[in-house]
């Protein structure tokens, strides 16, 4: 694979995946530093490894890219490069389905009326909708217990 080809691959790489990423360590930061200035890398290895100086991390695919078209008695063994440095790994972002939303939105509704009423037991007389909310299941398992109730006390009169 020739270089244009590699070079051609880093970019693409880098900006559609982060994948691994390295912290930025010093001697990374002195490989880019040297990768950056060096004129036997292509013109957008050497931009590529520019931008990658100032960041606190680096992709190890963009890393790794730039280290294998370095010419071999320029750069550093890799094993060097890395020693040291620790793996940065994204934290995934949460994603709340509609569902969750809505159950979310209903909650904040609910405590909202609560602490109204909290505010306002002093001055308005307690009404019927202080009562619990129950969904359709509930109140069918609370209407069959309740006649079983009056069932058993008519047995036992």
């Amino acid at each position: 694979m020739d270089k244009a080809t590699v070079a051609k691959r880093a970019m693409t790489t880098t900006t559609a995946a982060p994948g691994l990423a390295v912290a930025a360590t010093d001697p990374i930061r002195s490989f880019l530093l040297t990768a950056a200035a060096s004129v036997d890398l292509a013109a957008d290895l050497r931009d590529l490894a520019s931008g990658l100086i100032s960041d606190p991390a680096v992709t190890y695919r963009a890393l790794r890219t730039i280290w294998c078209v370095t010419p071999p008695d320029t750069r550093p063994q890799l094993r060097d490069l890395l020693q040291g440095a620790d793996f940065v790994l994204p934290s995934p972002k949460p994603v709340k389905s509609d569902q969750l939303k809505a159950r979310l939105e209903k909650l904040r509704e609910i405590q909202e009326r609560k602490e109204y009423a909290e505010l306002v037991r002093d001055v308005a007389p307690p009404s019927k909708d202080d009562a619990p909310v129950f969904n359709e299941k509930e109140k069918n398992v609370n209407q069959r217990k309740g006649g079983e109730n009056t069932c058993f006390q008519q047995i036992r009169r």
